[in-house]
């Protein structure tokens, strides 16, 4: 498991020094809306989203970390990603949500 988990940080990418310019001015509140929105998710389902997205393992290599099945790992990061999305985004209109006009 510990060498798996140095795989996993091995495989992450490196934050870069960058000045923040005045264009950059969101980039704090925006983190912080992220932040909150990771915190609000399952633990299983978070833990999935980050080995994908910030250790950039494929399912497979996914489903073997967690000791769990592709299926539910492809299920695990939609439902947090919908999650996520649903967090970040809370005026988006859904299509699901739509009422029928009569």
């Amino acid at each position: 498991m510990l060498a798996d988990w140095r795989r996993v940080q091995a495989r992450a990418p490196v934050a870069a020094d960058v000045d923040a310019g005045p264009s950059d001015a969101s980039a704090p509140v925006e983190r912080i809306a992220l932040d909150r929105a990771l915190a609000t998710l399952d633990p299983g389902d978070r833990e999935v989203l980050l080995l994908r997205e910030l250790g950039g393992l494929d399912y497979a290599e996914i489903a073997e970390f967690v000791e769990s099945t592709h299926a539910a790992v492809r299920s695990r990061l939609y439902r947090a990603r919908v999650a996520i999305r649903a967090d970040l985004e809370p005026a988006a209109v859904l299509p699901f949500s739509k009422q029928r006009q009569s």
